[in-house]
């Protein structure tokens, strides 16, 4: 559209008007176009042409690809103007000829992007970089000799891509936890790793096949595409994820460490149809549908204890089954309509979800084994519904500005079934159930949003946003439930909550000092929200609990760096970042059973965080074939909380605690290496220290929380002949966290070490087939389970690829 606001309307009726009449008639128009357009070039600010040959596929086609495809490809071309192919492009488009062979002068492609035609200029601001001199007489020397579009005119009807794989791994150790960490299971595996097939149907259809089939991963899409009609895409992949089946360690009970003896595996995928229209002068509509799912089993980290009469641990392993789907429904509609562009998009979703989880409660080794365990049944299901309307346009060369709005709106119905021990009285189990066929959750929101970016102005370019947001959430249930303290009980449950939020952000950017970017940028976030829950029916007297409280919180985040190259070989710079956040929460009502409470949460009454981030980055070119950069990140964040006194319990008069203190600092060395052609060779080193304490050091079962990451990744290439390459990785991780935690012998934290070495020669036969063979080997040492988790791990694959035409 903004080709054709240059000209007058009487032009443009003349054009709509005339679109299908004759011949004779058609030139006359597009000649008063012409003659429209050169009456605004000046023809003395054009570049000069360049003086040398021009090759079309050196010269000009990276230009045209960086600055021009995007709009006047063969996908929607804006008006009607295609320069991907020589016949399209000096046919011209919708307001006439663009390109006179031999003419650069008189050719309006070269005046729109030199800039010589208000409202004409090419690249539109804000669609990509302005060509330079340089570029722009690349340019006219091509159109002066000819404008030629190179030897490659013809596209082969089909394109063919394809690879095979086929090994074998072995693992000697804890296969699961193998599996669980390259989601690779033991045995043979292999099958189609890739394959891509393209036909071109005519000159301007293609279909595209995509495939993958290998033992545990699958893939397949179809498209079929036609320029200035649309595509339709259909597809479907899955892929699974391993999961070990082990639980904890504790070296001081016998057996010191327990498994499910299960096969946990947990099977995701999705399957699709997209519809795409794209005719020209309308907007691109987009119709889909979507089915997501998940099915299979996964472990759970709750896991359950285990007794041998003297102390009790958590180290028994729990796993969870589920099957989840999920409907998507589409619509998206994208428009430009006099310089604005305008989306709007809708996603509806249909979600069912069926799940078991499974603990054991308690298990003794000195005896009965599993005395108890628990089963938790659930089911939900809802929909979610949610449209979004998006408006962007350029007002100025500086003035970009977009606003949105978002409204969303979920119904959706829960069952939950829980049986096993979750009553324990007089240090005696007791067997108990809850059920809940009833639950309603019901939610509605209102986001709506607002974007500017202002400049460059003398170097500084600014970016302001508001977005201001309001949820309403109201949930109602009843279950029965039978415990020692009330059998066959019906409990009335309600939740209900209001919150609205508002967010600013600015940010700004000056680059006005020599070879340096300096930038600052603050996002402020105010939020307040009311929350009642209740429970009614227990004992009869009163409300179970009922607490209605206010919340406000707030949210200050600010961050100012720069970027400087004050030489070729040396770029540096850093940031600063600081945050703050703050709850204070208002208990209006805090009731347990007809009397005044005060539980948890009600006795908090503030909590705040505070985060300083300093990263300082240096990147050294030494040589041009040696590259470093080294990278140095520090973080730290302080808690605080702010509680009401607890008369019942000595010691604990509320007020302002400082609650706790984490911090971390992050090193990392990378550099490139390429010594001489045949060999590549690359590396990353990574080291971070990190350590978490609380107020309650002094307790023996807390203690500080510290250690250190160690992460390298290297990787060489070497050019053995023209044919054959040589190359390798080597991957190596280690965590030191396994301190225990003084007198009450749980274990805490994690400390293994991870070896990876994968090595590969790879042949080329003709440009056409390669073929790949890799070794890889892999071991593992967690030292907090004493060995358990441990492996070796050996995989040998072959890789066959084939590529035609």
């Amino acid at each position: 559209m903004k080709h054709l606001r240059r000209y007058p309307e009487w032009l443009l009726e003349l054009t709509a008007v005339w679109r299908g009449s004759t011949p004779v008639a058609l030139v006359l128009l597009l000649g008063s176009v012409d003659l429209c357009r050169s009456a605004t070039v000046d023809m003395s600010k054009l570049p000069p042409p360049a003086k040398s040959s021009m090759d079309f596929n050196r010269d000009v086609l990276p230009i045209l690809e960086k600055s021009c495809l995007r709009c006047h490809g063969p996908e929607r071309p804006k008006s009607e103007f295609r320069l991907d192919r020589r016949e399209l492009a000096l046919k011209g488009g919708s307001v006439g000829v663009d390109i006179v062979p031999g003419k650069s002068a008189e050719s309006p492609l070269i005046h729109f992007v030199s800039f010589l035609v208000e409202d004409m200029e090419m690249p539109p601001p804000g669609k990509g970089e302005r060509l330079s001199r340089e570029q722009i007489g690349t340019l006219r020397a091509w159109v002066d000799q000819g404008a030629e579009w190179g030897t490659q005119t013809n596209q082969p009807r089909y394109t063919l891509a394809m690879s095979q794989m086929a090994g074998f791994t072995t693992v000697k150790g804890n296969e699961a936890k193998f599996r669980e960490h390259y989601g690779r299971p033991q045995g043979a595996n292999g099958g189609m790793e890739d394959f891509e097939l393209m036909e071109t149907l005519g000159s301007d259809s293609r279909l595209r096949i995509k495939a993958r089939a290998l033992r545990d991963e699958y893939r397949m899409s179809l498209s079929l595409e036609k320029n200035q009609v649309g595509s339709v895409t259909v597809g479907w992949e899955q892929f699974r994820k391993y999961y070990s089946d082990t639980g904890g360690y504790a070296p001081s009970l016998t057996p010191s460490t327990f498994t499910l003896d299960r096969d946990l595996h947990l099977d995701s995928g999705r399957a699709w149809v997209d519809f795409v229209l794209t005719p020209p002068r309308w907007p691109i509509f987009k119709v889909g549908y979507e089915y997501q799912y998940r099915d299979g089993t996964k472990a759970l980290t709750s896991w359950g204890p285990v007794t041998d009469g003297v102390r009790t641990l958590n180290i028994f392993p729990a796993y969870k089954s589920l099957h989840e789907s999920v409907h998507v429904l589409k619509l998206d509609v994208d428009y430009d309509l006099g310089g604005f562009r305008i989306q709007d998009q809708f996603r509806g979703e249909f979600y069912d979800l069926k799940s078991d989880r499974h603990h054991v409660t308690l298990a003794d080794v000195t005896g009965p084994g599993i005395t108890s365990r628990q089963d938790i049944q659930e089911g939900s299901r809802h929909f979610h519904g949610a449209n979004t309307l998006r408006v962007e346009h350029q007002f100025k060369d500086w003035l970009f500005g977009s606003a949105g709005y978002l409204y969303s709106k979920l119904d959706g119905e829960s069952a939950i079934g829980l049986v096993g021990t979750f009553w324990s009285y007089a240090a005696t189990p007791i067997d108990g159930q809850l059920a809940s066929q009833e639950i309603v959750i019901r939610r509605e929101s209102h986001v709506a949003n607002l974007n500017a970016l202002l400049g460059p102005w003398q170097g500084f370019t600014v970016t302001a946003g508001a977005q201001s947001e309001w949820t309403r959430t109201s949930g109602f249930g009843r279950g029965v439930l039978n415990s020692a303290f009330i059998a066959d009980q019906l409990e009335t449950m309600s939740a209900n909550s209001d919150r609205s939020l508002v967010e600013e952000s600015l940010s700004v950017r000056y680059t006005k000092i020599p070879a340096t970017v300096l930038f600052a940028e603050a996002r402020l976030r105010q939020e307040s929200a009311n929350i009642y829950e209740d429970q009614t029916g227990g004992l009869g007297i009163g409300y179970d609990f009922l607490q209605d409280t206010a919340v406000t919180s707030e949210v200050k985040d600010w961050r100012a760096g720069f970027s400087s190259s004050p030489v070729s070989r040396v770029t540096f710079g850093g940031h600063y970042r600081h945050r703050e956040y703050s709850d204070h929460f208002n208990p209006r009502r805090d009731e347990a059973f007809g009397f005044p409470n005060s539980g948890y949460s009600s006795f908090i009454r503030e909590r705040e965080t505070q985060t300083g981030e300093v990263e300082g980055r240096c990147v050294l070119r030494v040589t041009s074939w040696l590259k470093t950069t080294l990278v140095y990140k520090w973080s730290d964040a302080d808690y605080f909380t702010s509680t009401d006194p607890e008369l019942s319990v000595p010691g604990t008069p509320g007020g302002g605690h400082y609650s706790g203190k984490q911090d971390s600092h992050t090193y990392s060395f990378n550099t490139t290496l390429t010594p001489w052609r045949r060999l590549y060779l690359g590396s990353t080193v990574t080291y971070r220290h990190t350590r978490t304490t609380t107020e309650q050091n002094d307790v023996a079962s807390i203690v500080p929380y510290r250690g250190d990451l160690y992460t390298l990744l290297a990787n060489a290439t070497y050019v053995l002949s023209e044919t054959v390459d040589l190359n390798g990785t080597y991957t190596y991780s280690r965590a030191d966290y396994g301190q225990g935690n003084g007198l009450s012998g749980l274990p805490l934290g994690l400390d293994y070490e991870l070896h990876g070495v994968q090595t590969g020669l790879t042949w080329h036969f003709r440009k056409k087939i390669t073929t790949r063979l890799q070794y890889g080997f892999y071991t593992y040492d967690e030292k907090n389970t004493g060995g358990w988790n441990n492996y070796v791990a050996h995989s040998v694959f072959a890789i066959f690829s084939v590529k035609m035409p």
